[in-house]
């Protein structure tokens, strides 16, 4: 299974918090975590400024286009393939097997287990 992203979102909602405390020359107050809380709308991060409150919401921010469905399918494509071959390869050995960072892209899903089949043959 690829490894999941880092989990950076309260430190981004803090930063842009710590600037709209500059810009506004006020301190936070009151500040919550809805979402980790169950207490209101399901946010990050939740503050009063000035006598505003804001709400952040942070998605994680992909570096390429569809990176995280990417992973994803990555993962479903190399275990089985990762499964099937660990410990059953001739030995001594040591066995490098490189994928494409999309080794889905263009296939039919239904074609899918016969090509990973064929890689394990």
């Amino acid at each position: 299974m690829p490894p999941r992203p880092i989990n950076n979102e309260r430190k981004v909602c803090d930063a842009i918090a710590r600037v709209l405390e500059e810009r506004a020359g006020a301190l936070r107050c009151n500040p919550r975590c809805p979402e980790k809380d169950g207490t209101g709308p399901p946010v990050e991060y939740v503050f009063d400024l000035a006598g505003v409150t804001y709400a952040f919401e942070h998605t994680i921010i992909e570096a390429f286009d569809r990176q995280i469905h990417t992973s994803v399918d990555f993962g479903k494509f190399v275990a089985p393939i990762e499964a099937a071959l660990d410990h059953h390869m001739p030995r001594p050995g040591m066995y490098r097997l490189v994928f494409p960072i999309d080794p889905c892209a263009g296939l039919k899903p239904r074609d899918i287990p016969k090509i990973q089949e064929a890689i394990i043959a």
